[in-house]
């Protein structure tokens, strides 16, 4: 039903032609339509042909520098982690080599624990073994001890000796009874007693000689005879110039012939100008005579 219809060549479209408006039906004015070979007159237009089909411009660019920021920031965070990830895991990266060098001191370390391991236990043995042959030897002595109880030994030719030191003289006696091939001759002198002067005394110390020559020796305290004193107090004046000190000199006496003049010296007690000393501070030996020097502080010197 198209009006002003006219012929056409192949493959080109009809030619336009307005259409003269008609009036609206229903007092409505109706859509025109356009005369393009199809009947679209049943079909509505939403949009207006001269209506973009985009939104406008300035929408179209501020939208798209949203995305752009959005997409750099994700790819931002992304290569961020990336790179941190990257560089702590590299922190802990150990090249070859190195990894080598902590095994071997790893397998260092773990030879040195077993090997100081095992030398504990070594000595854990030892002392075992020792604590064993502790305990038989104490047994053994007691046997000897019981034996020597049941041979009866004892103490003969007690005599005395010299002086040792102040006050304090040495005794000697044998050890009588003693078998010719018994083993533990010195332990048997040390551990057999004998009265000096009303008091059952062990020897301080043994010496075996041989064959019946088992000495034992007893330092014996309280001699009157080794009473060593000082006298003859002397007044030597500064010991230097300017020093300090004043030096006072004693003459030892009671020294008996034989004794040592130095050890009885250095243990003989003196007391002058109200104080007391327990020895010396010098000793010296002038001609046959011993003497003992002090060095005083003193205020004049």
């Amino acid at each position: 039903m198209y009006l002003n219809r006219q012929p056409r060549q192949s493959g080109a479209p009809p030619p336009y032609s307005p259409q003269p408006e008609h009036p609206p039906l229903g007092g409505r004015r109706s859509r025109p339509t356009v005369n393009t070979g199809c009947d679209y007159a049943s079909v509505p237009s939403r949009r207006r042909e001269t209506e973009p089909l985009l939104p406008s411009g300035d929408f179209n660019a501020s939208g798209g520098f949203t995305w752009i920021l959005v997409v750099t920031l994700v790819v931002g965070i992304i290569t961020g982690s990336i790179v941190t990830y990257t560089a702590t895991k590299c922190n802990y990266c150990v090249d070859v080599d190195r990894m080598e060098h902590i095994r071997a001191g790893w397998e260092l370390e773990r030879l040195r624990h077993d090997t100081e391991a095992a030398e504990r236990e070594a000595d854990r043995h030892r002392w075992r073994l020792e604590d064993v042959a502790h305990a038989d030897k104490l047994e053994r002595w007691r046997r000897e001890d019981e034996e020597r109880q049941r041979m009866g030994f004892f103490w003969a030719d007690f005599e005395p000796l010299n002086c040792v030191r102040h006050e304090t003289r040495e005794y000697s006696a044998r050890l009588e009874n003693v078998p010719s091939g018994f083993e533990h001759r010195i332990e048997a002198c040390r551990e057999t007693e004998m009265s000096v002067n009303g008091v059952m005394r062990k020897p301080t110390r043994c010496e075996d000689k041989g064959a019946r020559s088992l000495y034992g020796f007893w330092d014996v305290e309280g001699e009157a005879e080794c009473g060593t004193y000082f006298n003859w107090f002397k007044d030597k004046g500064c010991r230097a110039r300017w020093s300090g000190y004043k030096r006072y000199e004693m003459y030892m006496e009671n020294l008996r012939p034989g004794d040592d003049w130095q050890i009885m010296c250095s243990s003989t007690p003196a007391s002058f100008m109200g104080m007391t000393f327990s020895h010396p501070h010098y000793c010296v030996k002038w001609g046959e005579g011993t003497y003992g020097l002090w060095d005083i502080k003193d205020g004049s010197c």
